[in-house]
């Protein structure tokens, strides 16, 4: 699914699932999504006190999407979190 930049954007992923992965805090989703979707940028997050090498967050909003923000220190510790991942339907 691609993120259009259009007033419709919110409506694209409202409800559902979306995940954003970052590699040593690099940030791949753009600007104005990222600043709606991360509450913080994840170099910040990944510094929060019981962050280890990998983890994940789970946020809900208000209209119902799910954001699933996925961090590793390096391509092999963000695979390991990948490979944890479970989703619940909708």
């Amino acid at each position: 699914m691609r993120l259009t930049r259009n007033a419709g954007r919110r409506n694209i992923v409202r409800g559902r699932t979306l995940v954003v992965a970052s590699v040593a805090g690099n940030e791949v989703l753009p600007e104005p999504w990222r600043s709606e979707y991360l509450p913080k940028p994840f170099a910040t997050l990944a510094t929060e006190d019981g962050r280890g090498p990998s983890w994940m967050l789970k946020r809900s909003l208000d209209d119902g999407t799910q954001v699933l923000l996925v961090y590793g220190k390096d391509d092999e510790s963000l695979a390991k979190a990948i490979a944890t991942m479970t989703f619940e339907p909708p």
